[in-house]
């Protein structure tokens, strides 16, 4: 990305005009004004300063491999209904996951030998071995209960594992030390979402909203606990909300579309399916929109019932 920044704290990926990182919430440093082109002083080839530049290069090129990371979340596969006038079955459309953001464990630059038993756990968690991990992050509980990070990254592996439930009460933690990380309560939401209760999910991304404003994922997080907690005007607002802040994602016109069409507002559900082809045409399940888009736009189908999920 050009234009990307990284934070002098914990090295994690921003972009242009934060002013406060997303993971560690630390103040960044303003952006410095450009020297004058008349008083610029170029480096020489072999001097302190050429070498100093190759330096600071490598060492963001190593961050931006180290630091950013990539998660891609499974997709969730509803159903819709057929109305009674289609004479053949419309395939589902499939609502699309929660989005991710900078919230995993921080992982280890470097390999063994650590200096704390935390950072043991982080180079686990960027390799993989989330057991391992699992086992470093609660001795670094049981070390000192009151590090809130090492609270918030045991929850962590624990949803990479696959024990959810037993996450909550490692964010709940978390938070109680430090009451005002964003990515605390946005991690605790999204485990909550995991279990189903979206009530309780709803609550802590509005509160990770407060803390982060103006951060498409929260956004987007937010609305489709709405839509799944079945508040669906309020999940339209937010989905044109992370629109607005992040309008190249294709995904967030398919979730607004499905949200419309449940609301039975047929003509905004139809420009947001074409929204969601016209950035993905070759997307997996563009079949299914089209044969929803063909559905809505039928002049003898009567009003489809509210799309489930």
């Amino acid at each position: 990305m050009a234009g990307a920044l990284h934070c002098p704290s914990c090295g994690v990926k921003l972009r242009p005009g934060r002013t406060r990182c997303p993971r560690c919430r630390e103040r960044l440093p303003a952006a410095p004004p450009q020297a004058s082109a008349g008083l610029a002083r170029p480096a020489v080839a072999g001097s302190p300063r050429a070498v100093a530049g190759v330096v600071v290069a490598l060492t963001a090129v190593l961050a931006l491999a180290v630091f950013w990371p990539r998660l891609r979340p499974d997709t969730i596969v509803v159903s819709l209904p057929v109305p009674p006038a289609a004479t053949a079955a419309v395939p589902a459309l499939s609502v699309p996951a929660p989005a991710a953001d900078e919230t995993g464990a921080t992982p280890a630059p470097e390999p063994p030998p650590y200096t704390t038993v935390a950072g043991r756990g982080s180079f686990e968690y960027a390799q993989g071995r989330f057991d391992q991990a699992l086992g470093a992050y609660q001795e670094a509980v049981r070390a000192n209960p009151d590090d809130a990070e090492s609270h918030s990254n045991l929850g962590q592996v624990l949803v990479r594992l696959g024990r959810v439930n037993e996450a909550l009460p490692a964010f709940h933690r978390a938070i109680e030390l430090l009451p005002d990380r964003w990515a605390y309560h946005f991690n605790l939401a999204r485990a909550l979402g995991e279990v189903g209760d979206w009530k309780a999910a709803v609550a802590e991304y509005r509160v990770a909203q407060r803390l982060f404003p103006d951060d498409y994922v929260t956004e987007y997080n937010l609305a489709r606990a709405l839509h799944k907690a079945g508040d669906e005007e309020a999940a339209v607002a937010g989905y044109r909300r992370a629109i607005e802040l992040q309008p190249g994602d294709a995904t967030f016109h398919l979730s607004l579309g499905i949200s419309y069409e449940r609301l039975g507002r047929r003509p905004e559900a139809v420009d947001a399916y074409r929204q969601y082809l016209a950035r993905v045409p070759e997307a997996s399940d563009a079949a299914r929109v089209k044969a929803r888009i063909a559905l809505l736009t039928a002049p003898s189908n009567t009003p489809t019932a509210a799309p489930g999920g």
